[in-house]
């Protein structure tokens, strides 16, 4: 049950949403108060999509909720933990570790590049973490500045739980969205092998920590009832030549496995 209160939301008769922290593309993450055990935790509400036929909706929130039970499982210190996964009125709701700290990108836009010695520590932080995701099977799907949470300098680096579940939409789709960490994006149509095709385009502040935005070119389609995506990046001053490591790349792309 979801009940309003004066100023707050309650969650499941349990969790309490005090105050918003942040909104992406997949929802609203909440400061909120878990009222049983009496301590602070950051809620996300996954958006409902109103583009998606009544299915999909439901494809969709399964999966969220498949992802985030997946992620309810894995343990390192540099992984936020999902306390807990509950629905209400069909409607998902991710009960996670509050962070107390802003996100990289909040520093970034607040003070710059960090020195090399940091953004290599951010990075093998990340990747430990990774690591023990991939091992167990879960793709975050969306790493990026705005996504990777920072406790304090020198702290804790943990990739933000509950990402995008997919990074492209089809060419046929409402288009491209200007996500934060992404900008100057646009997607259209286009072909590969003969088959449909997305090309997108777009400028983006994943690698920001060290050496500035980038262009990147995104080529994806399906084949054989899979999807395929072969993308190159350059930093923003030589986007042309993303152009060419593309052609390049679709030239020598072989697909390999099963």
């Amino acid at each position: 049950m979801v009940t309003e209160g004066e100023n707050a939301r309650l969650i499941a008769g349990r969790y309490r949403l005090d105050a918003r922290l942040g909104r992406g593309g997949m929802g609203v993450v909440w400061r909120a108060t878990d009222l049983l055990l009496g301590r602070n935790v950051a809620v996300k509400e996954v958006a409902a999509d109103p583009a998606l036929s009544e299915e999909e909706a439901r494809r969709r929130r399964e999966r969220t909720l498949r992802e985030a039970r997946a992620a309810a499982q894995l343990g390192h210190p540099h992984i936020i933990v999902v306390h807990d996964v509950v629905e209400d009125g069909e409607h998902p709701y991710i009960v996670m570790e509050l962070v107390e700290g802003g996100s990289l990108a909040d520093r970034l836009a607040a003070a710059g590049p960090v020195e090399p010695a940091e953004a290599a520590r951010i990075g093998l932080a990340l990747l430990g973490a990774l690591r023990t995701a991939h091992a167990a099977g879960v793709l975050h799907r969306d790493i990026k500045p705005a996504n990777v949470l920072l406790e304090e300098p020198g702290g804790r680096v943990e990739p933000e739980s509950g990402g995008p579940l997919a990074v492209h939409q089809r060419a046929h789709a409402r288009g491209a969205t200007n996500n934060p960490g992404y900008r100057n994006a646009s997607v259209a149509a286009a072909t590969h092998n003969g088959r449909d095709a997305a090309l997108w385009l777009f400028t983006w502040d994943g690698f920001s920590a060290a050496e500035g935005p980038r262009h990147t070119r995104d080529l994806c389609w399906e084949e054989d009832g899979r999807l395929y995506d072969v993308w190159v990046s350059a930093p923003v001053a030589q986007a042309e030549e993303a152009r060419g490591y593309l052609d390049t790349a679709l030239r020598t792309f072989v697909r390999t496995g099963g």
